[in-house]
């Protein structure tokens, strides 16, 4: 499973919970964060607009087009997957000591934009090595890839020291978002461990 799409296609495929489809995790179209430069920091999953979710169906049609491009090489998927030393992995309530509690809600990782703006400028860097042509075909077929962000990727409880009085301080996810967010994070490893992805570790 760890070196064939089908494992990580299951990942981004949307799934019945309960009679609301969800997918339990979605991946950062890099055309959107392209465009996102001049803004100071990603959005939760939550607050995510339509436009920066790159669907399941067009990562498949993208890496059909490589396969068609790369003949006998090596063929990744067009998934990228950022680690960095903020990451928000909360795992269930027990393993995460006694002094945490699931109401806390954890804060921005990267509330100045400054690993977006090193998210972005490592995608300008290498696209002309994406989409260059290979084989002798006209393109890659690339036109878009999948970013891995967890904060954006996975559901999110958020913590907003800043909210006027008055206002929610804690936004913690909803019962759907629950079950979805830890399906998610059962199998979040597979997009660092699996073969086919490229993983870019941010210092």
């Amino acid at each position: 499973r760890f070196n064939e799409p089908n494992s990580l296609w299951s990942l981004l495929e949307s799934r019945n919970y309960d009679g609301q489809h969800d997918a339990p995790i979605v991946l950062l179209s890099a055309a959107w964060l392209r465009t996102q430069r001049t803004h100071t920091r990603l959005p939760e999953r939550q607050r995510l607009p339509p436009e920066a979710i790159i669907p399941v169906r067009s990562l498949r049609a993208i890496a059909i087009s490589i396969e068609k491009g790369m003949g006998t090489m090596t063929k990744p998927l067009p998934i990228i997957s950022i680690l960095h030393a903020n990451m928000k992995l909360d795992g269930p309530p027990a393993a995460r000591g006694s002094d945490f509690t699931a109401d806390e809600g954890s804060d921005h990782p990267d509330p100045e934009g400054i690993l977006l703006e090193k998210i972005v400028d490592a995608i300008d860097t290498r696209w002309a090595d994406f989409t260059r042509r290979r084989g002798g075909t006209q393109s890659t077929g690339v036109t878009d890839m999948g970013v891995f962000v967890d904060w954006s990727s996975l559901y999110q409880t958020v913590k907003d020291d800043k909210a006027p009085p008055g206002k929610i301080k804690v936004r913690r996810r909803s019962e759907h978002e629950e079950k979805v967010y830890r399906d998610g994070l059962n199998d979040v490893h597979m997009l660092y461990a699996h073969g086919l992805t490229t993983v870019w570790i941010m210092p």
